[in-house]
C-alpha cells in the first residue's frame, strides 16, 4: 500500500514554489538506542533513502554491548551525531538528543521504525507552511518489517492539546515539531512521558498541519506495550494532571467500554 500526493495534472511548479522548496527547513531526526543491532540498520537505511536533503540524524546510545555501535559507526555518512554513554533511561537520552539538535524542526524514530516511502519528508514539507506542529497518519509493521495495517487510533483533522484526553491520538513518531517550542521530557514519568510531552508541545503550539497520508511505518512493541500496567497508571496520572480527575475517570470508562464493544485490543497501538 503506497499513498502519494500528486500535483494537479498539467500544473507546472512556479519559481516561487521552487524557491520555497529550496529553502526547506532543516530537520533533526533523533533515535535513542540500546542493544538495537537487529533493527537499527533498517532505520538508518530508511533515513538515508529520503529525498529530503536538509536533515541531520542524531543517535544517542545507552552504551550498547552488542553490534549497535559498530553498525552506527559503519554508517557515519548518514549518522550526523553519535553519543554512547550511560543514561537514566529512554527519556533522559531523548532529552540529551533534543539539546544536541540544530534543526528548525525535530522528530523521533525508534530503531525499527521506517519512513513510509522515500518521498515522505519531501511531500510533508512541500505541503506544510511553517506551522509549529506537523503530524500525520501511521502504518504498523511487525518485527519482520511486514505491514500489519494502519494504526487503530487515527489522528484528528484538527489537533490541539485537548485531543490527547482520548489517548495518544497521534503516534509519537508521526509528530514533527519546531525545536523552538519542543519541551524536554518529564523524567518523573518512566513510561508515559511521551503523551505528557505531546500535550505540553501542543499547548505551546500556535499552528498545526495535518498531513493526510502515512508518514511512518511504526514497529509495534515499544516500552509502554512492554510495561503496560505501569504505562496505564502513569498515563492516568498525566490525564488527571491536565484534564481533571472526574473527567478523566469518566473518559477512561467510556474508552474502555468502546474497546470491549468493538473487541479491539491495544497491542498494535503506541501508548
Amino acid at each position: 500500500m503506497r499513498i502519494r500526493l500528486r500535483p494537479v495534472s498539467g500544473c507546472q511548479i512556479c519559481p516561487a514554489f521552487r524557491s520555497l522548496h529550496e529553502m526547506a527547513p532543516k530537520l533533526s531526526i533523533i533515535t535513542v538506542t540500546y542493544n538495537a543491532e537487529q533493527f537499527i540498520e533498517a532505520t538508518i537505511r530508511s533515513i538515508a533513502q529520503q529525498s529530503f536533503a536538509d536533515k541531520e540524524y542524531i543517535v544517542v546510545d545507552g552504551k550498547s554491548n552488542d553490534r549497535t555501535l559498530e553498525i552506527l559507526e559503519q554508517n557515519r555518512d548518514t549518522v550526523s551525531k553519535l553519543v554512547s554513554e550511560k543514561d537514566s533511561g529512554l527519556y533522559d537520552a531523548m532529552n540529551k538528543a533534543i539539546a544536541m539538535a540544530e534543526g528548525e524542526y525535530l522528530m523521533f524514530l525508534n530503531a525499527g521504525d521506517l519512513f513510509y516511502e522515500e518521498e515522505s519528508l519531501s511531500e510533508l514539507f512541500e505541503a506544510a507552511e511553517n506551522q509549529d506542529v506537523l503530524y500525520a497518519d501511521t502504518a504498523i509493521i511487525d518485527t519482520e518489517f511486514e505491514l500489519v495495517g494502519m494504526r487503530h487510533m487515527r489522528p484528528p483533522a484538527r489537533l490541539s492539546w485537548k485531543s490527547f484526553r482520548n489517548g495518544m491520538v497521534v503516534c509519537h513518531q508521526a509528530i514533527v515539531a519546531k525545536r523552538s517550542i519542543a519541551p524536554f521530557y518529564d523524567l518523573s514519568y518512566q513510561v508515559a512521558a511521551d503523551i505528557d510531552w505531546a500535550i505540553r508541545l501542543c499547548k505551546a503550539a500556535e499552528s498545526f498541519y495535518f498531513f493526510d497520508a502515512p508518514l511512518i511505518r511504526f514497529m509495534q512493541g515499544g516500552i509502554s506495550t512492554q510495561q503496560r500496567s505501569k504505562g496505564l497508571k502513569e498515563r492516568y496520572q498525566v490525564m488527571t494532571r491536565y484534564y481533571g480527575a472526574i473527567p478523566t475517570l469518566f473518559n477512561n470508562l467510556k474508552l474502555g467500554l468502546r474497546y470491549l464493544l468493538s473487541l479491539r485490543f491495544i497491542q498494535n497501538v503506541r501508548k
